[in-house]
C-alpha cells in the first residue's frame, strides 16, 4: 500500500478518529462523579490507597468541577474525532498537550502523596494517548499550509 493512497490516509482518519474517541470517552465517564454521594466518593478514595478524603467545601469543589472539566474535554475530543482531517492542527494540539503534560503530572502526583501506581500510571496514559494521536496524524502527512 502506497503512504499516499486514499485507501491508507483513510484507514489512518479512522485510527485517529477512534483514538480520539476513546480518549473521549474515557474524560466522559468523569460525568459520573459529579453526581455521586460525598460518601461513595469517600469510600473510592479509600479504596485507592489515598486513605481518608479531606471533608472540605474545596475538596468537594474541585472534585465536581474537575470532573465536570474532564467531561467537557471529553465532548471536545469526540468532536474533534468527528473531523480529525479538517481539524488537524487543534489535533496536533492536544496530542502534544497531553505529551507534555504527563510528566507535569508524574511531578503534581508525588507532591501531593498519591500512590506510586498511580503517579506512575497516570502519566503514562497521558504519553500513551498523546503519541498515539501524533502518531497517527504523523502518518498523514504535514498539515496543508491553508490549515496551519
Amino acid at each position: 500500500m502506497n503512504g499516499t493512497s486514499p485507501d491508507h490516509i483513510a484507514y489512518w482518519t479512522r485510527v485517529l478518529a477512534i483514538t480520539l474517541r476513546i480518549g473521549g470517552t474515557v474524560e466522559l465517564l468523569a460525568l459520573f462523579s459529579i453526581f455521586l454521594p460525598r460518601d461513595w466518593l469517600e469510600q473510592a478514595h479509600a479504596a485507592l490507597g489515598m486513605g481518608e478524603m479531606p471533608s472540605s467545601v474545596v475538596i468537594d469543589f474541585l472534585i465536581r468541577q474537575s470532573s465536570l472539566f474532564y467531561t467537557m474535554h471529553g465532548v471536545l475530543l469526540w468532536y474533534l474525532a468527528s473531523d480529525p482531517v479538517r481539524f488537524r492542527p487543534i489535533v496536533v494540539l492536544m496530542g502534544w498537550t497531553f505529551l507534555l503534560f504527563g510528566p507535569a503530572f508524574f511531578v503534581i502526583d508525588l507532591v501531593v502523596g498519591t500512590p506510586l501506581w498511580w503517579a506512575i500510571a497516570d502519566p503514562a496514559a497521558c504519553a500513551i494517548f498523546g503519541i498515539s494521536i501524533l502518531a497517527s496524524n504523523h502518518v498523514l502527512g504535514p498539515i496543508p499550509r491553508e490549515q496551519q
